[in-house]
């Protein structure tokens, strides 16, 4: 017995029910429990967490436009993630190597730069403290006393903020 591809759209919601509120065109459509209906649209089917499955088209055309509108939106996705990722990002976490932070924006992952109290600014370096004698190991010491970020030696100095004081 030889089976025919054919097209399968499963139509569900996480909570609740909702309007599909896409036209498929005329199809067959299958509930969760078996039941097998005939539609003429599908634009006002009410899809539930119960899984409803929508095949033998009258036409392909819908499916393709919603095929076609899925590769616009995960082109775009695509192209900002690639621009996320070439961002340069200043991502510093004060005080220790034990425990580096991790920035994960839209699924791109980015590891924190560990800034340790004994670092001096340098035009390489383009972060640390300005004060060469800074040589106290608690952050109030030294995370408050001129720290500065700069693009990597361009552009203005901004000092980072100085850390909330705890009694």
């Amino acid at each position: 017995m030889e089976r025919r591809r054919q097209a399968v759209v499963d139509g569900v919601t996480v909570d609740g029910a909702a309007r599909l509120g896409i036209d498929l065109g005329g199809c067959t459509v299958t509930d969760s429990f078996g039941g097998v209906a005939s539609l003429q649209g599908t634009a006002e089917v009410q899809v539930t967490p119960y899984p409803q499955y929508f095949r033998e088209f009258a036409s392909l055309e819908p499916l393709k436009k919603l095929h076609a509108e899925y590769e616009r939106h995960e082109a775009a996705r695509i192209e900002r993630l690639a621009r996320i990722a070439a961002l340069h990002k200043y991502l510093f976490d004060f005080g220790s190597t034990e425990h580096v932070g991790r920035s994960n924006i839209e699924g791109h992952q980015t590891d924190y730069v560990p800034v340790l109290h004994t670092a001096i600014w340098n035009e390489e370096r383009g972060y640390a403290s300005t004060n060469p004698r800074c040589k106290t190991t608690t952050s109030r010491g030294w995370a408050a006393k001129n720290w500065t970020a700069t693009g990597r030696g361009t552009g203005p100095r901004v000092p980072i903020p100085r850390p909330a004081r705890t009694v």
